[in-house]
């Protein structure tokens, strides 16, 4: 993999044949991006601009991907740490044009926030401690076009109607509006969930996968999880309860029926008092009763 990254194409390849490869794709994606961080000094000065722009072209699937145990690090999070040495390694005059070029460009708009927001942190945004100025790795005004960049992407995923296939769409959401200053975000949920099956399908956009690894077991327990607070402040969340408390499973298709059922089942959670935003709850917690 490492003797690839002096040629975008050429890694971009490699990494989308792991990720379509049953053999290979059984072992951890978080693990994929670990073994290429510990490697990067391997790398040629000068190709870290080759790998920035595939991981921001193919990061999204890699995060979909992801079977990080509840209490590991995700690969969203991997990916954004192995994005940081990369950039660090490119000229500061560059680096800017790099990132924001490479979001434009790519299809990874959930790991282009993750690493935004990262990168906002540095200056104290979002109530985090800013970093001293000589280690922020890029200006305050850069990190604007960057979130202008972002924004502008999740914009064209929008328009696309390719929105809800980000991973984590509720943190795209979140974050959307303050990236570019608008109403997007409710604009959006509002033309979304008119009919049954579009306000399911904006539903199923919250929900977030975690896959365990049993110890001393090759078995992986996976768990489909939503926390319904999420839908705040897109909808009104008594009301979208309601609605999903209305509906006969035996008239839903299986998706619908999963999304409504784990809807239910994180109501439950929030009335039995546990923090159903967690995946550790889902995985480890005796499961309440639906009233």
């Amino acid at each position: 993999m490492i003797d690839a990254t002096n040629n975008e194409a050429e890694l971009t390849e490699k990494l989308l044949s792991f990720l379509t490869d049953d053999e290979k794709a059984s072992s951890p994606v978080a693990d994929l991006i670990e073994h290429i961080n510990i490697r990067l000094d391997e790398i040629d000065d000068g190709t870290e601009e080759n790998v920035v722009r595939v991981f921001l072209s193919v990061g999204d699937r890699m995060v979909h991907l992801d079977d990080s145990p509840p209490f590991g690090v995700s690969a969203d999070s991997k990916i954004v740490f192995l994005l940081l040495d990369l950039v660090d390694d490119i000229d500061t005059e560059d680096r800017a044009d790099v990132l924001t070029s490479a979001i434009v460009d790519g299809d990874s708009p959930a790991v282009a926030m993750e690493l935004t927001l990262y990168l906002a942190h540095q200056h104290g945004d979002y109530g985090e401690e800013p970093d001293p100025e000589e280690e922020r790795l890029l200006t305050r005004d850069e990190v604007n076009e960057m979130k202008e960049a972002t924004a502008q992407k999740i914009q064209e995923y929008a328009d696309d109607d390719r929105l809800l296939s980000i991973p984590k769409t509720w943190r795209i959401l979140k974050n959307w509006s303050d990236f570019d200053g608008s109403d997007a975000p409710n604009r959006y949920a509002r033309s979304k969930t008119d009919s049954r099956d579009e306000f399911l399908d904006f539903l199923a956009g919250f929900l977030l996968s975690s896959a365990l690894r049993t110890s001393g077991s090759f078995g992986v327990t996976e768990r489909f999880y939503v926390d319904p607070r999420w839908l705040d402040p897109y909808l009104d969340i008594e009301d979208a309860r309601e609605r999903i408390e209305g509906y006969d499973l035996y008239d839903l298709d299986d998706s619908q029926r999963m999304t409504v059922e784990k809807y239910r089942e994180g109501w439950s959670y929030l009335d039995d008092g546990q923090d159903p935003s967690s995946a550790e709850t889902w995985h480890f917690s005796e499961r309440p009763e639906e009233e």
